[in-house]
C-alpha cells in the first residue's frame, strides 16, 4: 500500500545514526497477502483476457527511534520477511502529524501504515472517547491524500481508531485507492498496538482494468518503554 512521500528530510528533521543505540526499539509482528486481477482489453468483438496473481508473507518490522527534534522522529526500520532473501534496514523519520518520509527505499506497506501512528501529534490533540474523529489531507501536484480517523471504542488505556483512507492519484501513471481497517493505539506511549487494514486499489485505461487488494496485520510483541 504505497502513499506518495515527501521525499526531502523536514527542516530541523531528526536525522538517524545507523549505529548509535536507539532511544527506543518496538517490534512487530506482520503479514500481508495482495491478489491483483487484471482484465486486458482487445479491439473488435474479442473478449478481454483475464489474469489473477496472489502473493503474501509474514514477518517482522523493527522500528528504531535513533532521534527526535521538533516532535520529528529520526527512524532506523528493520524489516525480516521470510520469503525475502536478506534483512532489510531503512533510515527516514516520521513527522509529527504522522507523514512518513523514507524518500524513494522500498519499505513495505505495513510498515507505512503503523509508522504513521508515532507520529506524536498523529490524533490532533483530539480527546480519545468514543466518536471523536479528525482529518488528516495532503495536497500534492500528483495525488491528494485524505484521511479519517474515529475512534471507536476505549478500553483503558487502550483505543481502537477506525481508520479510512481515499488516494486520487492525479498523474498519468498511478492508481487510486481506498483504504479501510482498525488499530489500536497507546495515547500514553504514543504507540500502534495492532491493527488490520485493507486497501484496494484500481487503474483503468483503454487497455484495460487492474485491481490490486491488500490486507496488512500487525501486533506489537515488544517496545523498551513499554513493559
Amino acid at each position: 500500500m504505497m502513499i506518495p512521500l515527501v521525499l526531502a528530510v523536514m527542516a530541523g528533521a531528526a536525522s538517524p545514526a545507523p549505529t548509535a543505540k536507539p532511544l527506543r526499539e518496538v517490534v512487530f509482528k506482520a503479514s500481508y497477502t495482495r491478489r491483483e486481477a487484471l482484465q486486458v482489453e482487445h479491439y473488435g468483438a474479442v473478449p478481454p483476457d483475464a489474469f489473477g496473481h496472489s502473493t503474501g508473507d509474514d514477518g517482522t518490522i523493527t522500528v528504531d527511534v535513533m532521534a527526535v527534534g521538533r516532535n520529528t522522529l529520526g527512524i532506523r526500520l528493520t524489516e525480516s520477511w521470510k520469503q525475502a532473501p536478506r534483512t532489510a534496514t531503512y533510515l527516514g523519520n516520521v513527522a509529527p502529524e504522522g507523514t512518513v518520509n523514507f524518500g524513494n527505499q522500498p519499505i513495505s506497506g505495513c510498515a507505512r501504515d503503523l509508522l504513521v501512528f508515532f507520529g506524536p501529534s498523529v490524533t490532533q490533540s483530539q480527546p480519545m472517547a468514543p466518536g471523536v474523529a479528525w482529518t488528516s489531507k495532503l495536497d500534492a501536484k500528483d495525488v491528494s491524500v485524505s484521511t479519517n480517523y474515529t475512534v471507536a471504542k476505549v478500553d483503558g488505556s487502550i483505543v481502537t481508531i477506525n481508520e479510512t483512507r481515499t488516494i486520487a492519484v492525479h498523474a498519468a501513471r498511478g492508481m487510486d485507492s481506498q483504504l479501510g481497517g482498525w488499530v489500536t493505539y497507546k495515547p500514553s506511549k504514543l504507540v500502534p498496538i495492532a491493527g488490520q487494514l485493507t486497501e484496494l486499489r484500481q487503474a483503468s485505461s483503454a487497455s484495460g482494468n487492474d485491481t490490486i487488494q491488500s490486507i496488512v496485520n500487525f501486533t506489537r510483541l515488544s517496545d523498551t518503554l513499554d513493559h
